[in-house]
């Protein structure tokens, strides 16, 4: 498999084959806690009147599991097929398209070979990958014969948000009415990344401990985490020199579920790096699918790094009418929830089904300590929540 450098400030990113166990389904934000998850992106609006409030915190629960099935190592993940369907002797080289560890913002592009492992030559009829967010070179019309094997090669741009990524590109062959499909796989880091990159209630419950280390291994200082003082894992910053890695020890007993964070910030020294978000995987914080959404949107959450009291922040986000829905023309209605900002919209574009959004922030609160707001975005009927996450310096 052949990968692509992604960006300049990560060149010290030794080529690791990342092992990733959370799914992320399809293009929207991860949903029921019986599965993985990574912090998704593209989330899910709601049609109610506002979301909950939540406190400073951090991330979300996981998507369904994705499973292969043990004689094909097919993946069952999409709209189920015929039970008559067959699939073609295909098979990939290797098994998944690992792209390893991704700036955000960045995209990585690796190849696996197409091999055809039957008795005849095979035609390829399509490529196509699981979400607009994974590009596919098209081998459409390519005969391959007995034992040929030809080169596949996809681009990912992981949706905003820290964490593991998985999509998937299908192929399917003449003659055949199933299809096989290999994963695309990597996962979005800062120059600090958390291990596991999410907060996986779902799965050990209240409490548990993650690990907060720098990529280039300099020293660091953790601020707060949680929105509190840390608690450190084996390390007294009171004696102990600063390091590149602690463990932490997180604990969400006491929030109920309408004031569980959807987010676990740890707040650093570092100015290229000041929040490190780590998305609450929990019943309560999943993004609601029922009904299906009118549109999914852009970010879920926006880091803003460190602010002021009185300072203005301008972020751009957009809203993706889902699947093809006609965006509307009307101005969303931007407003702050809660009462730490306000928020208001300064512009808007209609481009094809999306809506792209500038919004301004101004920051109310005096007191220092991690900012997290909420801003309610309502357009066609719907609304749905985005969190700007700050450290407030005072």
């Amino acid at each position: 498999m052949r990968r692509q450098s992604v960006a300049d400030r990560f060149r010290f990113i030794p080529a690791v084959c990342v092992l990733v166990a959370l799914a992320v389904a399809g293009c929207g934000d991860s949903a029921a806690p019986e599965g993985t998850a990574a912090a998704a992106s593209e989330s899910a609006v709601t049609p109610v009147p506002s979301a909950p409030t939540r406190p400073p915190g951090t991330a979300q629960p996981p998507a369904e599991g994705a499973t292969a099935d043990a004689g094909t190592g097919q993946s069952t993940t999409g709209p189920l097929l015929p039970a008559t369907a067959t699939a073609p002797p295909i098979v990939f080289e290797p098994r998944s398209m690992n792209l390893g560890l991704l700036a955000e913002g960045a995209s990585g592009t690796g190849t696996v070979k197409v091999r055809n492992v039957g008795n005849r030559p095979i035609k390829i009829l399509t490529t196509r990958a699981s979400c607009a967010c994974t590009y596919a070179a098209d081998l459409a019309g390519t005969v391959l014969a007995t034992g040929e094997a030809v080169d596949l090669t996809a681009t990912l741009t992981p949706k905003p948000g820290l964490g593991n990524k998985r999509e998937q590109i299908r192929v399917m062959a003449e003659g055949y009415s199933g299809y096989v499909e290999v994963d695309v796989l990597g996962e979005v880091v800062l120059p600090i990344r958390a291990i596991p990159a999410a907060v996986e209630a779902y799965k050990v419950g209240l409490a548990g401990q993650v690990v907060v280390t720098s990529l280039d291994e300099k020293p660091f200082r953790i601020i707060r985490a949680g929105g509190r003082p840390p608690v450190f894992v084996g390390f007294d910053p009171a004696v102990d020199a600063p390091r590149n890695s602690y463990t932490l020890r997180w604990d969400l007993e006491g929030y109920t579920r309408e004031t569980m964070p959807w987010w676990w910030v740890v707040e650093t020294d570092r100015p290229d790096t000041p929040l490190v978000d780590l998305r609450i995987q929990h019943e309560w914080t999943k993004v609601a699918r029922n009904p299906p959404p009118l549109w999914i949107r852009g970010d879920l959450r926006v880091l803003a790094g460190v602010l002021r009291p009185g300072q203005t922040y301008e972020f751009k986000t957009k809203l993706k009418y889902n699947p093809k829905g006609r965006a509307d023309p009307r101005a969303p209605l931007v407003q702050a929830a809660t009462p730490g900002i306000i928020a208001e919209l300064l512009s808007h574009e209609v481009v094809g089904t999306e809506v792209h959004l500038t919004v301004r922030v101004t920051v109310l609160r005096a007191d220092p300590g991690l900012l997290f707001e909420q801003i309610d975005i309502t357009s066609g009927g719907f609304m749905s929540p985005v969190w700007l996450i700050a450290t407030l310096d005072a």
